[in-house]
Parts: C-alpha cells; sequence; structure tokens
C-alpha cells in the first residue's frame, strides 16, 4: 500500500509539472553565407558543417512549452568548425533555413545540399545564452516531476549535449521517467541495450523494455519489438529467435496508428512473403504509405516491383521516376542504380556523364561499389575523359570502404605503373588485402595465374601470408600446394 501511495503521488505530481519556460523563447539569426561554401568542399550536411543533430526532438519542445514545433536539434558542435564560427550552439533548434521551415534533422541535412545563396540564414530557437542555461531549466522542470524534461536530460547525457560523455547518465534519467509511467522511456531504455549506447549489449533486457512499451501502446515500442523478432533477437529467456509473423502483428498495430517506419516493413513482409503470403498488391499499398511518409528505401523497392511488373503491368518508366526522386532524397541505392542504368543503357539512353553523376553522389556518402564503378569509367576513357589517375584514387577510396575487388585494381596498377607510380613493393600487400576482403578475382589469380607475376611478388605475398601466420614453408616464390592452402586459409579467416 505505501508503494501504490507513493506511486499515485508521483503520478500527480508529473500531472501537474508545467513546461520549463513560461513565455516563448527568443529567437536568433545566424549568417551561413560562408558556412556553407566553406563545408562544399568535401559535401554539405550536419556532419561537414560540424553540427551532430538529434533524431528526435519531442522531449526538448515539450519541456520547453513548445510542444508541436519542428525543427533539428543540436547536440553536438564541432570546436573551430564551420558551425562554431557561424554561432551556432549546442542546444539550439534550428527552425528555419533561408526561410523555409526546418522538419527535422534529416530534411536539414538535405535542404543544406541544395543551397547556395548568399546570403543564407538560419533561424534558431536558443534557451538563455546557451546549454548551460537549457540544462538548467531541465533540471529544474525534472525536479518538479516533469517527465518530458526527464527524457530530455536522458537523451541530453546520451548525445553528449552536456559534453560530458557519460552516456551511462542517460539510463537513470530514463528510469525516473518510466517510473512515472512513461512508456517512451521504456523504447529509449530498450534502445540503450540493444545498441549498446551507453551500457553493455545485452538483448535480453532490450528485449523486456521494448515489450513494456509495447505493451503500453508506443507505436515506437511496438515497430521496436517488431524488429526484435524480424532480425532474429528476441530473447525468450532461452535463446534468440526468429518469427516474422509476430512482427508483422506488432508492425501492423505500429502502422495503425500513423508510425509510418512500420509501412515500408509491412511492404517487404507482403512482396517477399515474410510473416505473410506474398502479396503483390498489398506491398504496393504499404509502399505507397512508406513513400508519403519520405522513405527512399520505399521508392527503391516500388522501383523494383514497377520494373519487374509485379502487382501490375510491368512500367519501366514509373521505375525510372521513382528511383530518381529516391536519388534527390539521397538514396545511396537509387543513386547506384541509376549510375547503372545510364552506364549499360538499361532503360535509358546510354549516357556515361550522367552515370558518373549518379556514381559520384553515391559515392560521396561512402558506397565503396558506386566508388569502382568511378574508377572503371575513368580507367576505360569510355564516354569521359580518360583519366588514369583519378581512377586509382577512386580505387583506393573503394578498397578502404571495403571494396576489396579495389584492392585486386589496386595490386595491377602499381603492378604495371597505370595510373600510379610503378611499385611492385606495393603489389604483394594490395593482393592480400583483396584475398582476405573476399574477392575471388584475386583469389583466383593467385590459385591459376601465380606464375604470371614477377618473383619478387611472388616471394613478397609469402612473406606477408608467413608474417599472418597462414604459411610456415620457404620463402621461394614457388606457389605450390603449401602456399594455396595458405591463401585458401587467408581467404577464409578474412
Amino acid at each position: 500500500m505505501r508503494i501504490g501511495r507513493t506511486m499515485v503521488a508521483l503520478l500527480a505530481l508529473a500531472m501537474l509539472a508545467g513546461p520549463v519556460l513560461a513565455v516563448s523563447p527568443p529567437r536568433h539569426t545566424i549568417d551561413l553565407s560562408v558556412t556553407v561554401p566553406e563545408a562544399t568542399a568535401t559535401g554539405v550536411g550536419g556532419a561537414q558543417l560540424g553540427l551532430a543533430l538529434a533524431d528526435s526532438i519531442d522531449p526538448f519542445v515539450a519541456a520547453i512549452g513548445l510542444t508541436g514545433q519542428s525543427g533539428a536539434l543540436v547536440f553536438e558542435v564541432e570546436r573551430n568548425g564551420p558551425a562554431a564560427r557561424a554561432g551556432f550552439l549546442p542546444g539550439d533548434l534550428i527552425v528555419a533555413v533561408a526561410g523555409t521551415r526546418v522538419r527535422n534533422a534529416e530534411q536539414l541535412e538535405w535542404m543544406l545540399r541544395d543551397f547556395d545563396s548568399d546570403p543564407l540564414e538560419a533561424e534558431v530557437i536558443r534557451i538563455g545564452t546557451g546549454p548551460d542555461d537549457l540544462l538548467a531549466a531541465l533540471h529544474s522542470a525534472a525536479g518538479r516531476g516533469n517527465r518530458d524534461a526527464m527524457l530530455a536530460l536522458g537523451d541530453a547525457s546520451l548525445f553528449n549535449l552536456d559534453g560530458q560523455r557519460e552516456f551511462g547518465a542517460a539510463e537513470e534519467y530514463y528510469l525516473r521517467a518510466y517510473s512515472l509511467g512513461d512508456a517512451r522511456a521504456a523504447y529509449r531504455l530498450g534502445s540503450m541495450y540493444m545498441t549498446g549506447k551507453g551500457v553493455d549489449i545485452d538483448y535480453a533486457v532490450a528485449t523486456r523494455w521494448y515489450r513494456l512499451a509495447a505493451e503500453a501502446g508506443l507505436p515506437a515500442g511496438q515497430h521496436a519489438l517488431a524488429l526484435t523478432w524480424w532480425n532474429g533477437r528476441y530473447w525468450t529467456g532461452q535463446a534468440l529467435v526468429t518469427d516474422h509473423a509476430e512482427a508483422v502483428r506488432l508492425f501492423e498495430l505500429a502502422a495503425a496508428q500513423g508510425h509510418a517506419p512500420s509501412t515500408l516493413y509491412l511492404g517487404l513482409a507482403h512482396e517477399f512473403g515474410y510473416g505473410t503470403t506474398v502479396d503483390y498488391a498489398k506491398a504496393g499499398e504499404w509502399y505507397d504509405r512508406s513513400i508519403a511518409s519520405g522513405s527512399t528505401e520505399a521508392m527503391v523497392r516500388r522501383a523494383a516491383m514497377a520494373e519487374a511488373g509485379q502487382g501490375g503491368p510491368a512500367n519501366p518508366r514509373q521505375a525510372l521516376a521513382l528511383l530518381k526522386s529516391a536519388a534527390a532524397l539521397g538514396s545511396v541505392e537509387a543513386n547506384r542504380q541509376l549510375g547503372r542504368k545510364y552506364r549499360e543503357g538499361d532503360g535509358v539512353a546510354q549516357h556515361p556523364l550522367r552515370a558518373m553523376e549518379y556514381y559520384r553522389a553515391a559515392a560521396e556518402q561512402g558506397d565503396a561499389p558506386a566508388m569502382s564503378a568511378m574508377a572503371e569509367i575513368l580507367l576505360s576513357g569510355y564516354g569521359v575523359t580518360r583519366d588514369p589517375q583519378a581512377a586509382m584514387d577512386w580505387y583506393f577510396r573503394a578498397y578502404q570502404a571495403g571494396d576489396a575487388d579495389a584492392g585486386f585494381a589496386l595490386a595491377l596498377a602499381h603492378a604495371d605503373g597505370v595510373g600510379v607510380r610503378q611499385d611492385r613493393g606495393k603489389v604483394a600487400g594490395y593482393m592480400l588485402g583483396a584475398i582476405r576482403g573476399g574477392s575471388n578475382a584475386a583469389l583466383e589469380e593467385m590459385r591459376s595465374n601465380a606464375d604470371g607475376w614477377e618473383i619478387e611478388v611472388r616471394e613478397d605475398l609469402q612473406r606477408l601470408l608467413q608474417a599472418s601466420g597462414f604459411y610456415q614453408g620457404e620463402i621461394d616464390g614457388v606457389f605450390g600446394p603449401g602456399t594455396q592452402r595458405a591463401l585458401e586459409a587467408a581467404a577464409s579467416a578474412g
């Protein structure tokens, strides 16, 4: 009874707890005219400007009395970066850029990519003089039982708005909010344990928190719990299991409450028959709902269905339009697919320069296959000015990004001096890196054509295999059974 009375009292206090501020905070204008052009050298976006942006701002805006306000919340500002020099501070809520309302962090990223106007101004809401005043106000409100403030403080710790890098402190704030009956806290706690941010990864604990959030009817909790079933991370108490049918049930519950991410997975479920029967018509309907919310992945999947004639007659024109829409919104997959289409003339007129534009858009976001495709076009000179040196630069970037075949290309280039200074001392390193990275082409080359390489390269490769613990034989450049077994072992070990 005593515990029950305490919980009632706490809940009553939470009902009475008001927002942090009695009046709307002032708005400030920050000049981005120099900042954006400065960042365009490496591509514009929050990261290039030196900003870390929050995915969710709801607790913050509710806690400061601005429920319903959209924008992108700044969690971190890189010291001496472009954004810091412009005047941004952690805790700033960016609500408009160049007079255009900012809906969320993702939209802001793409707004910044498109803007090159001068002058360019950002409108921000700032509490007091910066993050210290914001955090002080949130602590004050949390002390009065304001659950939004507790969640906001947890988010601030988890994403380092306070600059302390004490990520685990978020758990305490979330637990306080959950003790007052806030299911959003359960969802956040589940996410901490699922991702290992601030705590050790523990799928059992994550499952338990997600289940509590889902049972409370929170759409984000239902979606997160569905993903544990979908991805084989649901902990039954004895094992991690997969159950696509249960995932579909939970996705449907979340989607019924307007949770947009669930609509994409329902499209995938009906397209591929995960947890339900294959139904292209239903898949298309769910994808269309997901597209309406801005999902580029749904656009790409809908394009594939249109091109294959799934759920209706084949419609290459619709497929192309969907891919272009997704590419314009930054989809790596769409940009890569469009690059291939224009490179090969698949459903469009062959246009190597346009292919390069799409490949570059994907490559600049770190896509290794697109980088290698750029290298291949530049090396061949088909439809573009041949540039072996630029090709090798792209191959090197692709290799660093994880494309093992790019390592094989670099081995060939250094052996022959194509686009780089001939340096046989680097050949074996790239070759072994390619083999260990999974390049079948590199492995097959050493299986069937090792004798075509200079003996110094073969000896270097044996030395590297020996240093890595795969080879114990003589360094003689002879690729007999022992060396071949070592190559196979290196390929298997990764």
